[in-house]
């Protein structure tokens, strides 16, 4: 069984739990895409694990392969310590993890050049744009399987030596001793991955970031670096003929976004109004649409946020609430050829009173619902969701890994 996990969302839509479930029943687990930009929050009793370049089957039980393929660019200093941190909660997974030698690194520059200009798309700041452009660029890049060769080359050198942001000699050598931990781990991922699949074992490819952040199909320019969906994951993992037999798209019971760009479904106040108006004015996104833009209460957005701890993974910046989106949704399952949907965080929308979705111009009032007697969530909530989305397969109930519902 060969099963992908996609973000149908902006990001932050809950793949890293779905994707740890799954991760239980596969022999491989495969990052094909994005940076330490993405993160995966894990809760399992009272321990948290937040990943950023390491695949969510880092923590699985059955201890499965981890794979991150060409299609990731890695800043092998952070990488380092992430492993070092889960190392510190007695898992080691050094023996378990494959890094493609043809996969790009994230420097210094690429991290100062993010900082400088990021911020106008709302970037994470964490050099993935700048990376993925000097991959393309082709001449400045710096692959995993000759990262160590690269520092030794006087031109690197004087990268790091030439401003006082890369800090110089010391950050050369934390870049150099990296290098030298992640050696034994760096191999030929794709031949590795295409003997997995001729050999029948179970994979699980883990998508980072929602299909409406793609660089391709998602608000350009407010978006990611990389291709997101499904699609990229045969040019990302040197799989050219690879058949996928699910792929499970994430949604959450509302919306969210994190920094800048284009958000129809937005909750947002009177005064924000003008703001979000200028905005859209001034993306390609929206000039072929005609829907009005909801106005709510404040606090409506505020209690959303608080109660389904809406902060970034990665960077803790607040992300912006809005309702559950059909006609994105819609458009994101069909982008990824979804065949089942997961809807997350069920129970923060739980008790509240004036849910609602959004739908071809229109606010859809949704009864509001107690999980501890779900008929109305079933009936209402996920019976729209299938009728206009597709089949939902599960949906999550609380934070832990094991409060999901399978339907």
């Amino acid at each position: 069984m060969i099963t992908a996990i996609v973000g149908l969302g902006w990001g932050d839509e809950g793949k890293g739990k779905i994707a740890h479930i799954e991760s239980q029943n596969n022999d491989v687990v495969v990052r094909y895409n994005g940076g330490a930009n993405a993160g995966h929050t894990i809760c399992l009793d009272d321990d948290i694990f937040k990943l950023h370049h390491i695949p969510a089957g880092a923590v699985a039980s059955n201890e499965p392969d981890l794979v991150l393929t060409h299609g990731v660019v890695i800043n092998p200093v952070s990488m380092v310590e992430e492993i070092r941190q889960l190392r510190r909660s007695n898992i080691d997974i050094a023996d378990r993890l494959r890094i493609s030698d043809r996969a790009h690194c994230v420097m210094p520059w690429h991290i100062a050049a993010d900082v400088r200009k990021g911020g106008k798309i709302g970037t994470t700041k964490k050099g993935i744009g700048p990376c993925y452009a000097d991959k393309m660029h082709r001449s400045n890049a710096i692959r995993m399987g000759d990262l160590r060769k690269k520092l030794d080359d006087e031109r690197t050198q004087r990268f790091f030596a030439v401003d006082e942001t890369f800090h110089g000699q010391g950050l050369w050598q934390q870049y150099k001793e990296a290098a030298e931990f992640l050696q034994p781990m760096i191999f030929d991922t794709g031949q590795l991955l295409r003997n997995a699949v001729g050999s029948g074992l179970n994979i699980l490819f883990e998508g980072a970031n929602g299909i409406l952040l793609d660089v391709d199909f998602g608000t350009f320019p407010y978006c990611t670096s990389s291709g997101v969906g499904p699609a990229a994951i045969p040019q990302s993992c040197g799989l050219p003929n690879l058949h996928l037999d699910r792929i499970i798209g994430i949604i959450k019971c509302y919306a969210t976004r994190v920094g800048e760009g284009p958000f129809p479904s937005e909750i947002i106040t009177p005064e924000d109004e003008q703001l979000l108006s200028t905005c859209m004015s001034e993306s390609s996104w929206f000039k072929h649409t005609n829907r009005p833009y909801p106005i709510a209460a404040k606090e409506m957005s505020h209690l959303i946020r608080e109660k389904g701890n809406e902060y970034g993974t990665t960077t803790g910046r607040p992300r912006r609430i809005g309702w559950l989106d059909l006609g994105l949704t819609r458009e994101s399952v069909a982008l990824t050829g979804t065949t089942e949907i997961a809807l997350m965080h069920a129970d923060t929308l739980a008790g509240i009173e004036g849910i609602k979705m959004y739908d071809d111009g229109s606010l859809i009032d949704i009864p509001s619902y107690d999980l501890d007697d779900d008929i109305h969530f079933r009936t209402h909530f996920v019976g729209k969701v299938n009728a206009y989305c597709g089949p939902v397969s599960m949906y999550s109930y609380g934070p832990d890994a094991s409060e999901v519902c399978l339907l």
